[in-house]
């Protein structure tokens, strides 16, 4: 999965806010810090929004995220 990766305060237990740019346009869902002392101090990880508008949808209908299939299949190629 991807990740923003941001500088904003995320403080433990409140992560779920959201991540917004300059012009105040959602960028993603703050998720998680990385943090060496337990702080607010560290790195801040998001959801990119294109990810949580593709993904809420089916979560609220079906429960869970449907994933892509890819389908394979092998031709034996013959000399011209």
């Amino acid at each position: 999965m991807v990740f923003i990766q941001s500088d904003a305060s995320i403080n433990p237990g409140s992560s779920g806010g959201p991540l917004v740019n300059v012009d105040g346009e959602l960028v993603g869902i703050n998720t998680f810090i990385l943090t060496q002392g337990g702080g607010s101090e560290g790195l801040g990880f998001a959801i990119p929004s294109a990810t949580v508008a593709f993904a809420y949808p089916q979560l609220r209908k079906y429960g869970h995220v449907h994933r892509g299939e890819t389908e394979f299949q092998f031709k034996r190629l013959l000399p011209l």
